[in-house]
């Protein structure tokens, strides 16, 4: 399901929250003011094989880690996801996906 800025109200229904991003689709500053940054459990860079992947992995755990964090506390993974036309590739990060969720 889309979301945006005002429809973060899947967190009181869902059991997990996926944020899926894109590498080169915007500003990835703009998304992560969005406001839909906090309610991920799980980050998932979706067609991780573009450029400007890793910079958005980067971006994330910069994000993340700037965060104060408790010991114990769940920090939601970040899942890169790449290539469905390569097909081992793609279902065995599909796999790690469902793993984290």
């Amino acid at each position: 399901m889309g979301i945006g800025q005002q429809e973060i109200d899947i967190i009181n229904h869902a059991h997990s929250v996926i944020v899926v991003l894109v590498p080169g689709m915007g500003d990835e500053v703009q998304t992560m003011k969005a406001g839909i940054m906090e309610i991920a459990d799980v980050f998932v860079i979706n067609k991780a094989n573009r450029s400007g992947a890793k910079q958005l992995h980067t971006e994330l755990m910069s994000m993340l880690n700037s965060a104060p964090a408790s010991p114990g506390e769940w920090r939601p993974p970040i899942v890169m996801v790449g290539n469905a036309f390569e097909p081992a590739t793609f279902a065995e990060k599909v796999a790690e996906l469902v793993q984290k969720t």
